[in-house]
């Protein structure tokens, strides 16, 4: 599951219709390469979820699944002749 931030997708499609208007990439000195690439990091935060937030998102679904699964080993022992 990928979140999103409207204000973030926004400014990426402003930076790509400027960039369209621009020289080609290509074309451009180095200064002018690590000006664009920095605009274009800085445009991509917010779009998606950032690794920590992922990660806390599986932590959260694992611990889940073993409560659940507890659940169900502690309901199984009921019914066993043991």
């Amino acid at each position: 599951m990928m979140a999103t931030n409207s204000k973030a997708i926004e400014q990426w499609i402003a930076l790509a219709e400027e960039a369209s208007r621009e020289r080609p990439f290509g074309e451009l000195s180095l200064d002018e390469r690590r000006r664009r690439l920095q605009k274009v990091i800085g445009a991509g935060r917010g779009v998606c979820s950032s690794s920590l937030e992922l990660a806390l998102q599986k932590a959260g679904e694992i611990q889940l699944g073993e409560r659940k699964f507890q659940r169900f080993r502690g309901s199984e022992s009921e019914y066993s002749d043991e």
